[in-house]
Order: C-alpha cells, then structure tokens, then sequence
C-alpha cells in the first residue's frame, strides 16, 4: 500500500516558524517547513566539520561519544577508521566506504550530544534553543541534539515515541517520517499502563501495513526542518535512495529522567566534590532491626539528604552545574575549552552581548561565573570588567586597563582573565596592530643596519 500523501508544507521565514512552533503546534501537531531560511540550516560543511572533530576527540581517548551504529535494525561495533571519515576525506567518498564497509551495505549511525562537536553544529542547535526560550522558556528538561546518518529502508529503531518535541533538520539526501498520535498505538501490549508522555518503543517486527493509512508523512529534503511533538509515535522510511543525515535539536518538557532534573544536578554535585574528597562526618543511622528502627532510618536519610543540599560545598557545586545549564542552554554536554590566547595591552578583544558572562549571589571569594555552559572562578574585582565586556563590542586592552586596573586588580591580572576568557571563546582577540608592529619593528631594524 503506497504511503498517504506528505503532510502540507509550509513556506515561511525562521521567525514565522518558530511563532508557530510555539504557539499552535508545541505539544500538539506536527508539521514541515520548506527552505525556511539560513537560521534553520545546517550546511554539509558543518556536517564534515562535526564528524572529523567527532573523529580528533575519539582518537584522544573520549570514549563517551563513540557512536551507535545499525545493521538494518541490529547494533554493530563502532570502528573509528571503518566508521567515520578519514583525514580530508569527502561526504561523498566517506557514504560510499560506508555502505561498503563493515556494517553495510545497509547501514545507520546515531552520534549523541552533536552539539559539544563545536563549530557550526554548536551554534546551530544554540540559536535554534535560543528562539525556543524566547518564546516559551527553557524546557525544563533540557535539550539534546544528535546526528542520525543512514541509508536504511526503514528506521532501525522501528515505531517509537520519545519524550521530547523535536525538531529535525535536513541536511543531506531526503527524509521521510510516518508519525501518528499518541490513541493509534495505545492500546497495543507494549504500551501498557504508559501515558502520552512516556518513552516506548514497540516492537521492531510491527507490520505498518494496516496504520499507514492514519499515518501523517513529514518529509523534506535539505534545508528543511519537521517537526512532532513528544506525544506522537514516528518512524523514518527511505524517501529515496542513497544516504540521509539530519541534525535533531529537541527538548524535554519534563526535568524527569533528563539533563535537567534537579536531582541529576544535585547528585552530580555530590558525587564530584566526592570525587575531590569532600565527605561530611555522618553519624551511624539507626539499627533498622530494633522496634521503629526502619522508619528511623528512613527518616535520617531524607534529613541526610536535606543537609547535603544547604551543605556550603554543595551548594557551590550545585550554583556551578546550575549555571552551566543555563549558559550551555540546557544541553548536557558543551564543546570543550580551547587553548588561552596570549594577550598583551595592544590588542583588542571582541565579546558578543548575546552571549553575557553570568553568575549567582552571592558574591564570595572564589565564586563562579560561566558562559557557553562552561565555568570559571573569579573574584568580586573582576565584576566591573565582565559587566563592562558583558554589553558587547570591540574594547581596546590598554584602554580596560587605564579603566579597571588599580590596587585589586593588576595589569597582569588583567591580561590573564582576559586571556581564560578567550578558552571558553566568550571573547575573540583583534591581532592586526601586533602584527603592524612587529613588522614596523622589523624595518626599523633593517633601516638602522
């Protein structure tokens, strides 16, 4: 039985898209937009960029990114010079080693957490939750963005729902979902007792035949964006032939089970000052096999937990991962800090009001302060300098330092905050008036022999 035909495309602009997104459609109904615009695309060059950085952090030893691969609906092992592109090797020579390759010829790959691969992927997913938070807010549970490249028939993970409103960016080859809403799967056996907001998967073997015709098609090519909300169950289909990859950015309207629930944080708080040594003296709880000693127990335990949370220690770990959830935009994972550049008063820095350094109160010795949901400690003397950066713009060093340089706060001071906040790229540094001088240097040296 052919598929029903594709659900009405819209044609709009990014800002119209994410009006709609937001409004009428969020948690509803699901929809396409056709070339809405450069806001909404993700290059092929981003792609590229994103694999061989995925392929420079594998090959330095992070293991946590290692990327699910597919045999039609069967899991294979990852190999990384089997899997992901060579050095300076094309999209299009890469898909055809693929499909050769171990794995193939049929053959899918699922790469997590796509935005802490940096670049253009970063600044795509950040953007498009940016325009999401002005609207309705940031999600409650974070975001998540992954990377889904393959050129399977059906979808190796078969009919699912997930617990996210997710939006999917084409960005090569075409794609074709079937999605339906929650009531036409609900009564099957593996629903059981779960709700519209649950994760479930039903079995990989299900026969479509008989729910195609309910089925709504969401499918584009590259450049366009579909959309469903986590209510809905989907599944991908081969829209034509040869690869498809796709950048998903979605979110979780719930902080149960994802990135950012509270007790997550907390719990991560305490677990990495636990890390470093930092064990508080309990005393023994109660002997449970006495009368009333369970409930004793129990008691100490949420009492416990209660002084974990005020204790000092974790309290600044938790204002830490609180902030590099916000500043990183919800998402669990953010590019790493790049190199310090080295700065001298000659140069000029360059932030971007769009991205402000951020902190909490209060204002203690050694508090944090973070931007791109990294984090950095500081001092109340820097304060004046990041609410002076924090409006944007180009500001000349030497000129920072006739400003804010003074008896807390030195030259060297100075040029070393500058230069952390160049690692966790909140500022860009201007060189053109080194280089001027090192070359004026250079004929005043010619000159003089």
């Amino acid at each position: 039985m052919a598929p029903p035909a594709p659900i009405s495309a819209h044609s709009s602009t990014c800002n119209a898209v994410f009006d709609t997104l937001c409004g009428e459609l969020w948690g509803r109904a699901p929809a396409v937009w056709v070339q809405p615009g450069p806001d909404l695309k993700v290059p092929e060059a981003a792609l590229a960029a994103g694999l061989h950085a995925l392929r420079d952090q594998l090959e330095d030893g992070d293991s946590s990114l290692v990327p699910r691969i597919y045999s039609g609906s069967r899991p294979v092992g990852f190999r990384l010079d089997a899997h992901l592109p060579a050095p300076g090797e094309g999209l299009d020579d890469w898909e055809a080693r693929l499909a050769a390759g171990p794995g193939g010829p049929q053959i899918g790959m699922v790469i997590e957490d796509a935005q802490s691969l940096g670049g253009a992927l970063w600044a795509r997913a950040v953007s498009v939750v940016r325009e999401i938070a002005a609207r309705r807010g940031l999600p409650a549970g974070g975001c998540h963005a992954e990377l889904f490249i393959s050129n399977t028939q059906r979808s190796f993970f078969g009919v699912h729902k997930d617990s996210l409103e997710t939006l999917t960016l084409v960005v090569r080859g075409r794609k074709r979902f079937l999605v339906w809403p929650f009531d036409v799967f609900a009564e099957h056996e593996a629903v059981g007792d779960k709700g519209p907001a649950a994760q479930i998967n039903l079995p990989a073997d299900l026969d479509l035949e008989p729910y195609r015709a309910q089925a709504t098609v969401l499918e584009g090519g590259p450049g366009d964006v579909l959309f469903w909300p986590a209510s809905h169950w989907h599944v991908a289909e081969a829209a034509a032939p040869g690869f498809v990859s796709t950048m998903t950015v979605a979110f979780f309207p719930s902080p149960v089970r994802a990135a950012g629930c509270p007790f997550r944080i907390s719990n991560e708080a305490i677990t990495r000052f636990g890390a470093d040594g930092f064990s508080p003296d309990w005393a023994p709880y109660a002997d449970p096999g006495q009368a009333g000693g369970a409930a004793a127990v129990a008691g100490q335990l949420d009492q416990s937990l209660r002084d974990l949370l005020v204790d000092p220690t974790v309290e600044r770990a938790r204002a830490e991962f609180g902030l590099s959830f916000a500043t990183g935009w919800g998402f669990r994972r953010v590019p790493e800090e790049g190199p310090a550049e080295e700065i001298d008063l000659q140069d000029v820095v360059i932030t971007d009001a769009d991205h402000p350094l951020q902190w909490a109160l209060p204002l203690e010795e050694g508090f944090p302060m973070s931007v791109h949901g990294l984090v950095l400690t500081t001092t109340p003397p820097y304060i004046p300098l990041a609410q002076h950066l924090n409006a944007g713009g180009r500001f000349s060093v030497a000129a920072l330092a006739a400003r804010f340089c003074g008896p807390e706060l030195s030259e060297d001071d100075l040029l070393g905050a500058l230069s952390a906040l160049s690692s966790v790229r909140y500022l860009r540094v201007e060189r053109v008036e080194r280089v001027e001088r090192v070359e004026r240097a250079v004929q005043d040296s010619e000159t003089e022999r």
